[in-house]
């Protein structure tokens, strides 16, 4: 979600992959079900502009469920733009849970 005031959320989870917990409790996981669930998933929150000269997206991360995007400042080239709709690829290690060295993603800005 991007929003009209400049903030963002998003949550991105791989559809295959992930099991259920036996114990159908998220605190008492197995070792091998907490991985599966962690590496198959990444959320973030705060911040973002568009630079539609340059085409680029600038993500100000306050927050992730990967602790070291805390209070990072990425850049995305947008490889698409047309109004409030907009692509861009991100090409970090992390993607690589999601079965490759990178990734597309299509958001639409709300108002």
């Amino acid at each position: 979600m991007f929003g009209p005031d400049g903030r963002y959320s998003t949550q991105i989870m791989r559809d295959i992959g992930r099991p259920n917990f036996a114990a159908n409790d998220r605190l008492k996981g197995t070792p091998q079900e907490i991985k599966a669930a962690f590496e198959g998933m990444i959320s973030h929150f705060g911040s973002y502009s568009v630079d539609e000269a340059s085409k680029m997206l600038t993500l100000r991360v306050e927050g992730s469920s990967y602790p070291n995007w805390n209070d990072t400042t990425q850049m995305r080239l947008i490889t698409a733009l047309w109004q409030d709709d907009f692509v861009f690829t991100n090409a970090t290690p992390s993607t690589q849970a999601f079965g490759g060295d990178k990734t597309m993603a299509a958001y639409r800005r709300i108002k």
